[in-house]
This record gives C-alpha cells, structure tokens and sequence, in this order.
C-alpha cells in the first residue's frame, strides 16, 4: 500500500520506528561489553554498493552490547539511531569486529565461510500509520546464527 509505506518512510527518516538487530561477530573478545558507534558513512569512490567510515559522509550512530560471547566470536544486539546503507556492517568491520559471513567488509577467510552476513532483524516496533496501535514485530534467531553459536545458544 503506497500510502502506508510513503507514511511509514517519513516515520524511520524522524526516528520513529524502532529497530533491533543481532549479529555475530569476529572480535576475538576485543568488544567492550557495550558502546556506542557514532561515526559518519559515505559512498566509497569508483562504486555503488560499498561504504566506509569518513569524514565527509552523512551522519551514523549504532548503539551495541554483547550478549554472548563465545570462541573467537560475540553475539552482539544493535540498535540504529540512524538508517544508512550497510550502517552495521560499516561500523562492526570499522572497529575491527566485522560480521561473520560479510563478503563485502571482511575480506578474511572466516567472512566468506556462510553465505550471508550473519546480521537478523529481531524486532521493529512503530505506530501503526492507520490505526494509531502500537505495533510490535519479533523474530527469533535463524537456523544458522543457532549453528553458528552451538551449545552455547540461550
């Protein structure tokens, strides 16, 4: 429905709608337990998929904290106070803790071991743009972020 999705875009472009998203992630432990990522994205010359870190770029804040950690890996909540392309991705490589699975901003051999990134949309809560109800969506872990953790899965 045109009129839903054009009331729903001004609503994530105000910071209305809520998003929360897991990740697994390469950090070898280096993650502190929670912190904030406020760094701005833009466009890498010559492309128009990739993005980086850069002064210039527009402005980007991902909120993460550790939920598990695990080997050489953490299971990692994100919450975005802003929506740009490949915002998460971006940031975790940035910092060096990139998602496992990401071909296109972890050039090491484990991210090309899954064919996707591991990054899941958990939930997204926002104010219906007809009825006015509050609406809440939530999604459990996928089949691989469950293999991926193995026994230690809560």
């Amino acid at each position: 429905h045109f009129l839903s999705a054009g009331i729903l875009n001004i609503a994530m472009q105000n910071r209305q709608i809520k998003r929360v998203y897991n990740a697994i992630v390469k950090d070898e432990g280096r993650l502190p337990d929670a912190d904030t990522i406020d760094l701005p994205i833009a466009r890498e010359d010559d492309t128009l998929i990739k993005r980086k870190v850069s002064s210039d770029g527009q402005s980007a804040v991902t909120h993460f904290k550790v939920l598990q950690r695990f080997e050489k890996y953490s299971l990692i909540e994100l919450r975005l106070e802003t929506g740009r392309t490949h915002q998460i991705r971006v940031h975790m490589s940035h910092i060096g803790a990139p998602l496992v699975g990401d071909y296109l901003y972890n050039d090491n051999d484990y991210g090309k071991s899954f064919v996707r990134p591991l990054l899941h949309s958990k939930s997204l809560e926002f104010i219906h743009p007809i009825t006015g109800e509050r609406m809440y969506l939530e999604c459990d872990l996928p089949a691989d972020f469950k293999e991926k953790i193995g026994k230690n899965y809560v």
